[in-house]
């Protein structure tokens, strides 16, 4: 997580527009983009990585069966590692058994973390790395929160975007593989629809654009933005978080196979009521597995296309030349 609020840093510090005066056909271009809201995601993102106290209640059990809930003290910790990192500091050791467990602490439980009016969501079972020194006093646990919820319950309907960090340095953009036309973006953070030539002069940016996709009747822009190092999908359509989480894995899925590479170690999945993103009402943070990085393209578009092109042209050759012998 930290790695990619490096990046969002980074990229948000190079602001500053380049001194340039843009072709007409440029102008023209961004015209006719497709505007891409992008301030609000990366605020939100941001927020949920910084580095904050929390307040957490843990509902445990002591070695004489009587139940307890008591509220602690929880730093959240933002570094390079998948998950958000957190240290419960407990004043006094609890009389709790099997004290190297996390469920001993009630931590595999639904938790929330509050810190005054704001609160956040970790389902039941989304604390890993679990770990703690005993005895101490002192006693700190330590661990990571797998996911982090804006709110318990998702909204209904809405638009959805998923960000999903790749952290490759070469990393295939959508439009390479995926047909795209001439669906430009730009953004409402200065340069993300430009790139620098060897030369050091700017241009409209090749890779800034969207493939349009359908899935279930649904549109979805799939797309790669090389300032955060990620794979973005947005619903152009109101749809249902977990619908939109079904879908989103198969996009990314079948991308997979076409490009060799599947990223997965962690995604952010924001809606709004807005189509622009302009305001952002819900996040869910979330730790997936390992990505799957290599060469290997499970399936070759270029060469499957190619052989079919061919393939359909022995076919049309051989048609016309039974044609001619017919008419002989």
């Amino acid at each position: 997580m930290k790695e990619l609020i490096n990046k969002i840093l980074i990229a948000l510090r190079f602001r500053k527009p380049f001194v340039w005066t843009p072709l007409e056909d440029e102008l023209k271009t961004l015209d006719e983009a497709y505007l891409k809201i992008f301030t609000p995601t990366i605020d939100c993102i941001n927020h949920i990585s910084t580095n904050a106290d929390f307040k957490i209640t843990l509902t445990y059990t002591d070695v004489k069966g009587v139940d307890h809930k008591q509220q602690f003290i929880t730093s959240v910790i933002s570094d390079e590692q998948p998950g958000i990192m957190f240290k419960i500091k407990l004043p006094n050791i609890l009389n709790i058994g099997s004290v190297k467990y996390k469920e001993s602490y009630g931590l595999s439980e639904e938790l929330i973390i509050k810190s005054g009016t704001e609160e956040f969501f970790i389902p039941e079972n989304s604390v890993i790395d679990f770990e703690t020194k005993f005895p101490a006093k002192p006693q700190v646990l330590e661990g990571r929160f797998s996911r982090l919820k804006s709110n318990k319950k998702s909204p209904a309907n809405a638009y959805c975007r998923m960000v999903i960090p790749s952290n490759d340095k070469e990393m295939v953009y959508p439009t390479s593989i995926l047909d795209y036309k001439d669906n430009h973006m730009k953004f409402d953070i200065s340069n993300w629809d430009r790139q620098k030539s060897l030369i050091g002069i700017p241009f409209l940016s090749t890779k800034g654009m969207y493939s349009e996709l359908t899935v279930k009747g649904f549109k979805f822009h799939f797309y790669a933005l090389e300032p955060i190092n990620s794979y973005v999908i947005d619903s152009i359509d109101r749809i249902s978080i977990e619908l939109f989480q079904q879908i989103s894995y198969a996009i990314r899925l079948c991308f997979a196979f076409l490009s060799g590479k599947f990223y997965k170690v962690d995604t952010i999945l924001l809606s709004s009521d807005t189509s622009d993103f302009s305001k952002i009402q819900y996040f869910d943070y979330k730790v997936e597995q390992p990505s799957i990085i290599t060469d290997n393209q499970i399936i070759n578009p270029t060469f499957f296309f190619g052989q079919y092109s061919e393939k359909d042209k022995e076919t049309l050759v051989h048609d016309k030349n039974s044609q001619l012998i017919e008419n002989q």
